[in-house]
């Protein structure tokens, strides 16, 4: 990715975890996966069980999509920054299990990079408080966001800090270009 004077920004030696599960919403999975890549991020698909797991693309079935590790395998300090796609059915499966809030709670308090989209910024607003931080994500998270201490704004992408959220599928392109130099910020 290009920005400001030509300058690449590079993820080159990152590794980066996405959260997720069986049902995430596909654009929301694979266009930031592929920018990360393309920026030279090695990306790790992280669930809460191995195994593959079906995206949906506008309700229907999509891809099916290889888990690399469970958060049972793997440690947040093995990462440089944590994704999380959204959808309601991911937020419902992850939010049930204590290992992937833990997971969350652990990069929370690193300080490393979280970027969440849509429904995604869910799963912050339960694994801890956000105590003021400016966050945006689906109408349907809205009210655990603000539970949680965080000041919800109707915008399509808010950086915070460690935080970058995103409304949901309409703001994908707006999110992926602030997704790089997000994570580039991360610790080498």
């Amino acid at each position: 990715m290009m920005f400001g004077f030509g300058k690449k920004v590079s993820l080159e030696g990152l590794h980066i975890a996405i959260l997720t599960t069986d049902g995430v919403e596909h654009t929301e999975l694979t266009a930031p996966w592929k920018a990360l890549r393309d920026a030279g991020a090695e990306v790790y698909v992280v669930a809460n069980k191995l195994g593959t797991f079906a995206t949906l693309r506008k309700l229907a079935r999509g891809d099916d999509i290889p888990v690399d590790a469970t958060v049972d395998e793997v440690r947040p300090q093995a990462f440089a920054a944590l994704f999380m796609p959204g959808s309601t059915r991911t937020l419902d499966a992850l939010k049930k299990e204590n290992k992937v809030l833990d997971f969350i709670r652990e990069f929370m308090k690193s300080g490393k990079p979280i970027a969440a989209i849509s429904s995604g910024p869910g799963l912050l607003a339960l694994a801890g408080p956000l105590r003021g931080q400016t966050v945006t994500s689906s109408l349907a998270v809205r009210e655990e966001l603000q539970r949680a201490g965080a000041v919800w704004v109707d915008q399509a992408v808010v950086e915070d800090d460690q935080l970058l959220t995103a409304r949901g599928p309409k703001d994908l392109k707006a999110f992926t270009k602030k997704l790089v130099p997000h994570f580039a910020q991360a610790e080498r």
